[in-house]
């Protein structure tokens, strides 16, 4: 029996910056858009809170990279820069945006392989490419 669900696994995705593709990316988190609410509520409307959307918040890519050397001098190369940042799925749809390098975190486990904790802040509107 076929499944059902079209649930796809996140494997085949990638991080790209300046169309330039990063290698070894693992685990990825596209953007967390919001947009917040301002309560506009009067003594003239309604006995019910009232809002209206406020602007929305980019918010930020977050990424882990198996750390190598040459990775992370390269992600050192463009701290404080703007580039345009793309989330690319498996299934051709992506997410794109002007953004920057907020934080590097490099993690070295005992037991385990090094990798380096990745925060975009992104900047602006998105765009999301269905494929």
């Amino acid at each position: 029996m076929a499944n059902e669900t079209e649930a796809e696994i996140g494997y085949g995705g990638e991080v790209t910056y300046d169309d330039t593709p990063l290698p070894q990316v693992v685990d990825i988190t596209a953007p967390d858009l919001e947009v917040p609410e301002d309560k506009v509520s009067s003594n003239d409307g309604p006995a019910w809170h009232e809002y209206i959307p406020k602007m929305g918040e980019p918010g930020t890519i977050t990424f882990n990279i198996v750390y190598t050397a040459d990775i992370l001098a390269t992600l050192m190369g463009i701290l404080r820069q703007m580039k345009e940042w793309a989330v690319n799925d498996p299934d051709g749809s992506s997410f794109s945006q002007d953004g920057f390098i907020k934080s590097l975190k490099k993690g070295q486990p005992l037991d385990s392989h090094n990798t380096i904790d990745v925060v975009v802040k992104l900047s602006g509107e998105p765009v999301f490419d269905e494929g």
